[in-house]
Order: C-alpha cells, then sequence, then structure tokens
C-alpha cells in the first residue's frame, strides 16, 4: 500500500484505537525524568515570538537550538549544507515549548550518499508537555507518510528507558559514540555510550502501539484545535 501511495488513505480509514498503548505509558514515565533537559532548554535566549515554524536547511537554524545540540552530534554529523534538515519548533509567551531536528540522509550515515536519501536521523526532540510531545511525534509521523523513498530512522538515544522502548518499536543498535567530553554519568538512568539505533520504517508504521498512539493524538489535538 505504501509503494501505491495508498498507505496515507488506509490509516486516515482505521477506527477502534481507542487503547492506552505502550507508547502512551512511555511518555507517562518520560516526563517524569526529563524536566531538567527542558529547564536547559529555556536558559537559552528566545529571540523569536512565533508559534511554529519550519526549517530546511542550516543557515537558518536557530541559534538558541543549535547550542542545545551535543558537541559531539554536531562534530559527529557535521550539519552542514546540501543536507538537509526538517526543523520544527513551538513558542508561547517567549518560551521554547518543543523542537524537534530530522536530517535526510542515506542510511550509510557516514559515507553520505546525496543522490540517495533513504533515511532520517532523529537529531534532537525536547517538549515541555505531553501535548508538545505529541506534535512532535505527529510531524515525524507525516513525514514518514509523506515520503515513501524514507525506508529507515535513526536515533542518538542516551537513556536506559528510552533505549528499551525505541528497541520494543523494532529498532536495533547499530553501533555507539564514546562521549570523551561528557563525565561518566552518575545517574543510573544514563548510558555510558551515545548509542545509534535504526528503525525499519515498515516495522515502526505496522507496530499497532505506535500507529495507534499517533491516530489517538491526531484526534485528541484536532478536537481541541
Amino acid at each position: 500500500m505504501r509503494t501505491l501511495n495508498l498507505l496515507s488513505p488506509y490509516i486516515d480509514s482505521i477506527r477502534g484505537f481507542d487503547k492506552i498503548t505502550k507508547v502512551e505509558e512511555f511518555i507517562n514515565i518520560r516526563f517524569g525524568f526529563e524536566s531538567k533537559q527542558y529547564e536547559r532548554l529555556n536558559e537559552i535566549d528566545i529571540t523569536h515570538k512565533i508559534k511554529f515554524e519550519h526549517i530546511t536547511d542550516k543557515k537558518n537554524l536557530h541559534t538558541h537550538i543549535e547550542k542545545y545540540l551535543m558537541p559531539e552530534t554536531i562534530k559527529l554529523i557535521n550539519i552542514e549544507p546540501p543536507l538537509t534538515l526538517n526543523v520544527g519548533h513551538w513558542f508561547l509567551n517567549d518560551r521554547t515549548e518543543a523542537f524537534f531536528i530530522h536530517m535526510f540522509v542515506n542510511e550509510n550515515i557516514y559515507d553520505y550518499d546525496y543522490d540517495n536519501i533513504n533515511s532520517i536521523i532523529f537529531l534532537e526532540q525536547v517538549a515541555s508537555t505531553r501535548l508538545f510531545y505529541k506534535l512532535c511525534i505527529l510531524s515525524a509521523f507525516n513525514t514518514l507518510l509523506k515520503h515513501n523513498h524514507i525506508d529507515h530512522i535513526f536515533s542518538f538515544i542516551k537513556t536506559k528507558f528510552i533505549l528499551k522502548q525505541a528497541l520494543a518499536l523494532g529498532g536495533k543498535v547499530i553501533t555507539s559514540i564514546n562521549n570523551r567530553s561528557a563525565p561518566p554519568p552518575n545517574n543510573e538512568a544514563l548510558l555510558k555510550h551515545t548509542i545509534i539505533v535504526k528503525i525499519d520504517i515498515i516495522k515502526l508504521l505496522s507496530n499497532k502501539d505506535f500507529l495507534f498512539f499517533c491516530l489517538q493524538s491526531r484526534v485528541e489535538l484536532e478536537a481541541n484545535n
């Protein structure tokens, strides 16, 4: 159905997804230990008063988002044109409530092949509330539905809990990165190394928990305008 461009109409026709998904349970736990990350986000100066904006290249990547990214991540993937970035961020009352940064690459993420873009790297996603988290996930979901040539997602994972969730959604560990500039974690929830996980798009979209979570979130957000 994806190959025939029938996937979006089919997904729009799905009903009966009113159950608590594992993804919903995941975000309830996630917001229990990510408040410090959000506090760090809002220590950065905000210079724009906008509700939402998409950015497609690094030249327009706002300073406060660029500063937030891990130095190791920036050095590793070298965010420079002609790589295509998909950046969305939300503001409310001079505060950044959420942002996400996706980068379109070839699945061989260390040897860039600009003529064969078939993957997305989730560089970062930060959200202040469950509502904004759902908006970020739906933005990624819509991107997957609109780009049939995208076959894989890569994600940089720094906590044991998120790693467990990524593996449950069909991901597999492909390598780890030694965070040389970062001190050893004194928090049991943190991983000693940043893990790169690869997820097959078809496996992800076929996962009922992920699909039903996205459909539930879309209905909820539409109902609340």
